[in-house]
């Protein structure tokens, strides 16, 4: 026998329905404000596949091994595969063309280094503009250089070199990777700032620049302190002193050259991640904030300064003003030094 539904029971059903309607509506109202809000920003869900990094050196080079040491753990701090990419050439220009040819999506980076910031403007037609064509992303060190003589120079410091050179005009050498090289405007600035004059002799690598320091052929040379170190300790090479304004953490005993008459002098090669210009503010800010997290692991840092570096994780902004600060202080020596690429 069907029984009317009485007052209580009309009420339960009642509110059983009412609830699922609210809840309907509010998942539909999530959805919906979900979907605006995405829509609104235009950008999708980052990163939703893997990210290249392209190293425009070689692999195995100084760039390789850093790209490759944060790649991994950046990787499993976004979720996605992070593949580092090699593509050599032309001093670093076939990579950054690359990328500045990508599209701004936060998909492909530069892992960059101080050249790549000055170098286009030694050319009749500038290849890029870092400061308009590129955002900065993150930086993550950078390296002194070490001021070497072979071992049984007749100086032992910055004064005692100074002092050869005005007694002995045109006697002394110094060789670089290359005209416009960092070892090539190094040695060009120490001139300056000391008032001696030396002849520049340029190489085609940076290992047989310094390896003619030690075969006696060249006087001086300014190699990574890294790259040096091992010949240093062997004493198959001489240290003068290194470009950092302290003493470096994995060679405290090398003074720095800003404390041998050329005061507040500084020059640090550094390193990080840029991307084409477009790309979102918010990508950028998401890769800067995982890579300092990675830079910030202890085993991380402790590998990076077993290689020499001194990690300096910053904020986009802060980084793009190292950039202009490095194009404001070897562009204008490179003009008087005419230099000038084809």
């Amino acid at each position: 026998m069907h029984r009317a539904p009485t007052a209580r029971h009309a009420f339960i059903q009642g509110a059983i329905l009412n609830n699922r309607i609210s809840k309907f509506l509010g998942g539909a109202f999530a959805l919906a404000f979900l979907a605006w809000s995405i829509g609104a920003r235009g950008e999708p869900a980052y990163p939703e596949r893997a990210i290249t990094v392209v190293v425009p050196f070689s692999a195995g080079s100084a760039s390789d091994t850093y790209a490759r040491l944060i790649g991994a753990r950046l990787g499993e701090a976004l979720g996605q595969s992070v593949v580092v990419e090699n593509k050599d050439g032309a001093g670093g220009f076939i990579g950054a063309q690359y990328v500045l040819r990508a599209k701004p999506d936060g998909y492909t980076l530069l892992f960059a280094a101080s050249p790549w910031a000055y170098t286009p403007y030694f050319f009749k037609r500038t290849p890029y503009d870092p400061s308009k064509d590129f955002v900065a992303v993150a930086k993550v060190g950078a390296a002194p250089s070490v001021l070497v003589a072979a071992a049984d120079a007749p100086f032992g410091d910055v004064a005692g070199m100074a002092e050869y050179a005005r007694q002995n005009p045109g006697k002394l050498t110094y060789s670089s990777a290359g005209i416009g090289t960092y070892s090539h405007l190094i040695g060009a600035l120490v001139e300056k700032k000391l008032g001696v004059s030396m002849m520049h002799v340029p190489y085609k690598s940076a290992a047989q620049a310094m390896s003619d320091v030690v075969g006696h052929m060249i006087s001086l040379n300014y190699p990574s302190l890294s790259a040096a170190l091992p010949l240093i300790k062997a004493g198959k090479l001489k240290a003068l002193g290194v470009t950092s304004l302290a003493p470096a953490a994995i060679a405290p005993d090398i003074p720095p050259l800003a404390s041998q008459g050329m005061p507040g002098f500084e020059v640090m090669q550094w390193f990080g991640f840029v991307a084409p210009t477009g790309t979102s503010p918010r990508i950028v800010e998401l890769l800067n904030t995982r890579i300092n997290r990675v830079l910030a692991e202890p085993d991380v840092a402790a590998r990076f300064a077993q290689l020499g570096i001194q990690l300096t994780p910053e904020s986009p902004a802060g980084f793009s003003s190292d950039i202009d600060g490095e194009i404001k202080k070897w562009v204008p020596l490179g003009k008087e030094l005419s230099i000038t690429y084809d």
